[in-house]
């Protein structure tokens, strides 16, 4: 049919079509090719198809190269005046911003997708290359260790609270009714339905729950796929097996106890142009002053000042995670498009004038193990001692158990009682090691 139509019929076919749908694009961009191939626009004395599109709709030289670049993309085998299948539903917006991608990111897209999420993947494939981080550890650990770190509109507590809701579905403390285990994950970590996260190296598109994720890693033309039920299995792994402290919940245990913004103290540059409010000395009552007692009361204020000078230990938020070291890595701010700003949360070291004298005291010389004879490591209480060979031992047996919780992770459905029976073995050979050197240097000694 489409052959037999002449070219007065193409023409007012292309007018027509440019006041209607954005799927209609698709439509002119075949009729225009149609045009061009035929050389039907010199019947009106047109030199070429951009001469004919300018005259007849008022269309610019880039407008007309679009419309065909749009049929050759998302058209039936790229020459058709229908949208193929997978391209329904997308604004002409869209497709206009998809044009630059690879063929591979235009896999990723989807009705949902937002414009500004497709923009967000350009400037993601765009980032200069020492912008980039290094990788280290697998793919799908680095990018739930992002997802769930605390970052300028994603703050510590909502994601804290996230990780717990997500552990206590994987765990079975919370089922539903309805959903099936895996349709609460998503729900959990993406109740919209369509949401996108970037983060450093990674770049993650999340669907519904039967489409799972996808996720991009940058200069990498393939694109993985991961169940929600992998993701949220790995992250149980991460969080419940690795560096654990007692006091301390799997959030916390990885990032560190939370900072509440009511108690974060001014900066130390700030208090200078303000007036420091200071607590009023308070005295206990005590008897009226007696002349002859003067000499001993100036003795007594004397000490009570000393004291108040001499700084305190502050034990607040003193449990370090392993995690909190990783924060001075090169890493992009992690964000999730739409509803949360991208950017980095500012980290700066306050210091309340009470603890300046304590935080100078605690700048170890176990942050500069350089300084350390070979051998040797730096004690809590500040004296240096050799390292014994149970220690080194119990190091080296760390590293194994690590390496092999790593590949159990990396898994395409991560074994959570093998990582636990591992975990276990760990502390049963570490106990083994110790009692073994001890028993040898009780016999060195004897």
């Amino acid at each position: 049919m489409q052959e037999l139509m002449n070219y007065r019929d193409r023409k007012e076919e292309i007018r027509k079509r440019l006041r209607e749908t954005a799927e209609n694009f698709v439509y002119i961009g075949y009729q225009l090719k149609q045009v061009r191939e035929s050389c039907e626009y010199e019947q009106d004395g047109y030199s070429d198809i951009l001469e004919f599109a300018q005259k007849e709709y008022g269309l610019q030289k880039d407008d007309t190269y679009r419309f065909i670049r749009i049929n050759d993309k998302y058209s039936i085998d790229g020459d058709s005046p229908e949208l193929a299948e997978r391209f329904k539903g997308l604004a002409q917006t869209k497709l206009s911003e998809m044009l630059n991608l690879p063929d591979e990111d235009v896999d990723l897209i989807t009705p949902e997708t937002t414009r500004e999420d497709i923009r967000e993947l350009k400037r993601f494939n765009n980032q200069p290359l020492e912008d980039v981080p290094e990788k280290e550890g697998s793919d799908i650990q680095n990018i739930i260790l992002e997802f769930f770190r605390p970052a300028a509109g994603r703050p510590a507590k909502d994601l804290h609270e996230l990780l717990l809701d997500l552990l206590a579905i994987v765990t079975g403390e919370r089922t539903d009714p309805v959903l099936t285990q895996e349709e609460q994950i998503q729900e959990c970590i993406n109740p919209k339905g369509n949401a996108v996260f970037r983060a450093g190296r990674y770049m993650v598109f999340l669907y519904d729950a039967p489409h799972g994720m996808k996720y991009k890693v940058f200069r990498d033309n393939e694109n993985h796929s991961i169940s929600y039920m992998t993701f949220a299995k790995t992250a149980h792994l991460i969080f419940t097996s690795r560096n654990q402290d007692n006091e301390l919940d799997p959030w916390e245990n990885v990032y560190g106890p939370e900072l509440e913004p009511d108690i974060i103290p001014e900066p130390v540059e700030q208090q200078d142009k303000q007036e420091i409010k200071k607590e009023p000395y308070k005295e206990a009552p005590k008897e009226p002053e007696k002349k002859s007692n003067v000499d001993n009361l100036d003795d007594q204020e004397n000490r009570e000042k000393k004291e108040e000078s001499y700084p305190h230990k502050n034990t607040e938020n003193s449990k370090k995670a392993p995690a909190q070291q990783e924060v001075n890595k090169k890493q992009d701010s992690p964000f999730l498009i739409g509803g949360s700003e991208p950017g980095e949360i500012p980290k700066k070291e306050y210091i309340k004038e009470s603890d300046q004298t304590e935080s100078i005291r605690q700048l170890d010389m176990e942050d500069y193990p350089e300084t350390l004879p070979e051998g040797y490591i730096k004690c809590h209480d500040g004296s240096e001692v050799q390292e014994t060979e149970s220690r080194k031992a119990w190091l080296d047996l760390q590293n194994i158990t690590i390496n092999l919780y790593e590949q159990i992770c990396n898994q395409a459905e991560p074994n959570i009682e093998t990582c636990y029976k591992l975990k276990a073995g760990a502390e049963t050979m570490k106990g083994i090691l110790e009692e073994m050197i001890r028993f040898k240097e009780q016999e060195a000694a004897g």
